[in-house]
């Protein structure tokens, strides 16, 4: 994950965040949420997409959303990242 910059970080937490609480996740709201332009948080969103971190699905009741969430590997990693970082700061 030594590639994922702030905002990519940001949106995978965000994700994780939401998977504990059944949240659904779209580009739109994220794009609101980080106050960016839709089309640059598609971007991003393609960019986890390409890594295998996040997949995009069709909401069957709403034709036109697409609702954003971790992949195996992409909630494996996430929680991986955060283990560490708890790690350091209990050793800090």
């Amino acid at each position: 994950m030594s590639d994922i910059d702030d905002i990519s970080w940001h949106i995978l937490v965000g994700l994780a965040a939401a998977k504990s609480s059944g949240t659904p996740v779209t580009a739109h709201g994220l794009a609101i949420t980080h106050n960016m332009a839709l089309s640059t948080m598609t971007r991003y969103v393609a960019y986890l997409a390409n890594l295998g971190l996040v997949a995009k699905s069709q909401e069957p009741q709403d034709e036109g959303q697409v609702v954003l969430k971790l992949t195996a590997y992409g909630d494996a990693q996430t929680s991986n990242a955060l283990r560490n970082i708890g790690r350091e700061l209990a050793e800090f």
